[in-house]
């Protein structure tokens, strides 16, 4: 008697929005730790690590012209909304002003972190450098550089992230790239990079390939989530996070999503348009659920209690860790 082929169960797009709203709510039931763990071993440090000399490589510039009018032509929508809400664009001092205040949040942030050995590139497009990067990077293996590190340096050459002007941190190269001149995104940029370069058996670069892997980048994006929104509440005393949190929330909601529609597939015939108006969604509705826990949750510096149902939760936890162990 012959078995029948197992196949993936198609999900509806009404199921997908509830799975998002499941998951968020299970992720939400605590990003921020008891305490914040400087470093990179597993047991961490209750003090900031600091650096004896700042090896972080800054470099600071600005895409070539073509770039520059294809981001122009990217961004006319979001600028066109910001006008429309009446918030108009910076001026060139209160720009440079943020640009400088973005770097020097992720140079704390790492610094504090023993990461001291990072490139750190403000609009900065060049594939060549970044290709001599690739090739000088001794952490990762050879088989992972001119493999996954390939693929990741065709990307970035292919879809400059400063059209995008979206911050990201390639491990293969070890760079953060820094385009949206937004404290908060390099914060949690940041603190991807920490995760990356965390002490694993592994090594950095089979870590780096597994976010090939379904539902390992969710993981990866909920720890470096609770890392930064930790960092915020206790090293920045609570400063940042009324940003962080939509933020942090709003990419989990993302992740929550495409990692979903990775593992099971929309029901046959869905238009094509309905994956990314549902990453869309996820990303909303982590947005919305970051503000709610933020004002959830109270400011270190005030010194009130927590709501009630906090606690139950909290206690919950408590109790689950319990069992476990």
């Amino acid at each position: 008697m012959q078995s029948r082929p197992q196949t993936v169960q198609p999900i509806h797009p009404r199921q997908a929005v509830w799975l998002v709203c499941l998951a968020l709510a299970c992720i939400s039931s605590g990003c921020i730790s008891g305490n914040y763990r400087y470093g990179l071993t597993r047991t961490g440090s209750a003090e900031p690590l600091g650096s004896k000399s700042n090896g972080l490589k800054i470099s600071f510039g600005e895409p070539p012209a073509h770039l520059a009018r294809v981001e122009k032509v990217i961004q006319f929508p979001r600028d066109s909304i910001r006008k429309l809400s009446g918030r108009p664009p910076l001026e060139p001092d209160a720009q440079q002003a943020r640009r400088s205040e973005t770097v020097e949040q992720a140079q704390e942030y790492l610094l504090a972190n023993g990461l001291d050995e990072l490139y750190i590139d403000v609009r900065t497009y060049d594939p060549r450098e970044q290709w001599q990067r690739l090739r000088r990077n001794d952490r990762v293996s050879p088989l992972f550089r001119y493999t996954s590190g390939s693929l990741s340096w065709l990307r970035y050459t292919l879809l400059p992230r400063t059209v995008f002007r979206s911050d990201n941190f390639d491990p293969f190269t070890n760079t953060l790239s820094l385009n949206s001149d937004d404290p908060a995104r390099a914060i949690i940029e940041s603190a991807r990079a920490k995760e990356f370069q965390r002490e694993r058996p592994i090594g950095p670069g089979a870590y780096a390939t597994l976010q090939f892997v379904p539902l390992v980048p969710l993981i990866h994006e909920t720890r470096a989530a609770s890392d930064a929104l930790s960092y915020s509440q206790h090293h920045l005393q609570g400063r940042m996070l009324d940003q962080l949190y939509p933020q942090a929330y709003a990419r989990i909601g993302s992740a929550v999503v495409s990692e979903t529609l990775s593992v099971f597939t929309l029901s046959p015939g869905t238009p094509f348009l309905v994956q990314p108006l549902l990453i869309g969604s996820g990303n909303l509705t982590g947005r919305s659920l970051g503000r709610w826990m933020f004002h959830e949750t109270p400011s270190p510096l005030a010194g009130q209690p927590r709501s009630t149902h906090l606690l139950l939760r909290e206690t919950h936890l408590r109790s689950w860790s319990s069992h476990l162990d």
